[in-house]
């Protein structure tokens, strides 16, 4: 079976992608033309704002001039950062520590993947106040928390009796502790 590729369907499929043609250069046209202006008035506020006239106030508003002096508090910027790491979907924050002096921001602890490093750093500077990001972070995994001591383990006695046996000495014998309370004593006493 063969197509034939004249006819009426053909000749209005030309049409259409021709009008469709038309009409993209014109809206091509529209945005270069927007897109000038705007540029335009950039860069008028920005002479206006080199000049002096208008004390740096530019055609784009006076968002982030504060007042003079005015520093954002450390505590409020390590909250912030700490929230932004927090809501990151892509984000392991589990083992990251964050400080922050002088609006200075000090990232440390693993994170599973380079990536993260990245994000972490990224999230860190797109927050308000933050002059810096010292990115300490490394990558793999973390550190093992709640490893078990060099020789023993800890058992739990029957309810009520408040019997601990922890590890074995050198010798093979067993150390036990009671107390009426329920705690032990003895060498099981600081675990």
């Amino acid at each position: 079976m063969t197509r034939s590729t004249t006819g009426p369907a053909t000749d209005e499929f030309r049409d259409v992608a021709r009008d469709a043609m038309k009409l993209g250069s014109r809206c091509v046209g529209a945005a270069r033309d927007w897109l000038g202006e705007k540029r335009e008035e950039f860069n008028m506020g920005r002479a206006a704002g080199a000049a002096g006239a208008g004390a740096g106030a530019s055609v784009h508003g006076y968002r982030g001039i504060g007042p003079r002096g005015y520093r954002r508090d450390d505590g409020r910027v390590r909250e912030d950062v700490c929230d932004a790491l927090t809501d990151s979907d892509a984000l392991d924050a589990s083992d990251i520590t964050v400080t922050a002096q002088d609006g200075v921001v000090k990232l440390a602890g693993t994170v599973p993947h380079r990536m993260m490093k990245r994000l972490a750093e990224d999230l860190a500077d797109d927050c308000r106040g933050v002059r810096d990001v010292e990115n300490a972070l490394r990558v793999g995994p973390p550190p093992s928390v709640g490893t078990a001591s060099a020789t023993g383990s800890s058992t739990a006695g029957a309810a009520g009796t408040g019997t601990s046996t922890v590890g074995t000495s050198s010798a093979g014998t067993s150390t036990a502790g009671t107390s009426t309370a329920g705690g032990a004593s003895g060498p099981s006493a600081n675990l």
